[in-house]
């Protein structure tokens, strides 16, 4: 059995390209919601999140025979989770990580939330949130009413909002990804001056944030994504599954 775990688009063009090969498939999400993307045929699907003993667990109950990594760029938790777990077991560990994007030199870098909060701590502004809503409570030094947050229209996504003290005419609850004219309407519409992002690849819309930020003339701030030394990375579907095809 290959376990994948999911939590991106990428996963889901990978569960369907290993499910044309009629390999066996259990793909992992954390959330409700993606699991409702998922949608293969012959494919078991599980939810909720996964203690390193979780996946230990999980291992041996499917007899695992190895580990596909597609999870978020920054979900690097259970990235190092899922390695170390693959290195105690045996277990071959493939990630596919999307490539990330040049630097752009319109747009501030910083390591994580909290350098990104401290950049702007003193930058008065409104500011537009488009890095989920995981972290909303990092930026809350800024203050609430500053901040409009954009997170998926699902209950986790609202109540973190809420927790965060974002009003509902700040909180922006939308499915994307977002072309450069919809994010150029949104910094218009609520006089956004700092737009933060992570460095999340095409696949998450990145390029389309940092064009809009530049054709509005504000700053872009970017959350470069963790380093992890991955033992064997791809960022093509065909290259990465010709290798699932050979060892499975």
């Amino acid at each position: 059995m290959i376990w994948l775990i999911g939590g991106t688009s990428n996963a889901i063009e990978l569960t369907s390209r290993i499910a044309d090969k009629s390999l066996p498939l259990l793909v992992t999400v954390t959330t409700g919601y993606g699991e409702s993307l998922f949608r293969c045929e012959g494919v078991e699907v599980r939810t909720g999140a996964l203690t390193p003993e979780d996946m230990t667990a999980l291992i041996r109950e499917k007899s695992v025979s190895m580990i596909v990594d597609a999870s978020h760029p920054f979900a690097y938790v259970v990235s190092g989770n899922a390695m170390a777990v693959a290195k105690q077991t045996g277990l071959p560990y493939l990630r596919f990580e999307r490539e990330t994007n040049e630097v752009s030199a319109n747009a501030i870098y910083v390591d994580s939330y909290a350098d990104a909060c401290q950049y702007l701590l003193d930058k008065p502004g409104n500011v537009l949130l488009t890095t989920g809503s995981k972290n909303l409570t990092d930026f809350v030094p800024l203050g609430a009413d500053r901040l409009y947050p954009r997170v998926l229209p699902v209950p986790a996504g609202l109540e973190a909002c809420s927790k965060a003290g974002i009003v509902p005419s700040h909180i922006l609850a939308v499915i994307g990804p977002f072309s450069t004219e919809f994010n150029l309407a949104t910094i218009r519409q609520y006089n956004i001056a700092y737009l933060v992002t992570k460095d999340s690849g095409n696949e998450g819309g990145f390029p389309e944030k940092l064009e809009a930020a530049e054709q509005a003339g504000i700053t872009a701030v970017v959350i470069r994504r963790p380093a992890l030394e991955y033992p064997a990375v791809f960022s093509g579907y065909d290259e990465i599954v010709e290798v699932i095809s050979h060892k499975s």
